[in-house]
């Protein structure tokens, strides 16, 4: 099949192709997956193990490198191909099919990926779409929304008067597994761990009381 896609292939069907599931990999039960979920060679900046959510061409395939290239592949995975590994985690815990059953393996994963951009240009993460961060909540499994949807506090005692108090902040919380130099790094997180933050709130408690 890829000899008569290199021989016979028009320029005009690449399109076609670069949307198509049909890269075969082997190892994973005869799955198709198209160009774009499929890389020559791992990023070499990107240690974590990426599959099942992105894969490297098998071996096997390395004579049709060129051909795949032709129809857009990546010589190794992109940081957007990275990116993408969190919005499809999203749709799989939302749709309650993810595609490990291993929730450990799921939290490891979207950590590396948010401990990758964050070593690999922070001052760009705030501003990138389809960046997801975890927060709490009633799940086992990771609860991904937009940057600007949670909160961040490192404070336990003002995490529960916050959601304890009817006048308290309706966003989510940042879930426990992001730590204080993590959040940072994810600089749109609105914070609510400052001191001056537990003044106000204890004043409001205060009031409430009255």
């Amino acid at each position: 099949m890829l000899d008569v896609l290199r021989e016979k292939i028009a320029v005009h069907e690449l399109d076609k192709l670069k949307h198509m599931d049909w890269v075969y990999i082997q190892k994973h039960h005869k799955l198709f997956v198209s160009v774009s979920s499929v890389a020559l060679n791992q990023n070499p900046n990107f240690g974590h193990h990426i599959e099942p959510y992105l894969y490297t061409l098998p071996e096997s395939f390395s004579t049709y490198s060129r051909l795949f290239e032709s129809f857009g592949m990546e010589p190794s995975f992109t940081r957007s191909q990275i990116v993408s590994i969190l919005s499809v985690i999203k749709e799989e815990v939302h749709d309650d099919s993810p595609s490990s059953v291993d929730q450990e393996a799921v939290w490891s994963t979207v950590m590396a990926v948010l401990n990758w951009l964050t070593e690999n240009g922070t001052q760009n993460v705030g501003a990138e779409s389809h960046v997801y961060v975890p927060v709490e909540s009633s799940s086992e499994w990771p609860d991904l929304r937009e940057l600007h949807e949670p909160v961040y506090t490192d404070n336990d005692f003002l995490k529960n008067f916050i959601s304890a108090s009817e006048s308290g902040s309706s966003r989510p919380f940042v879930h426990s597994r992001i730590n204080q130099s993590l959040a940072k790094c994810l600089a749109s997180l609105p914070s609510v761990k400052s001191s001056t933050s537990l003044r106000t709130l204890l004043e409001m408690q205060v009031k409430m009381s009255l």
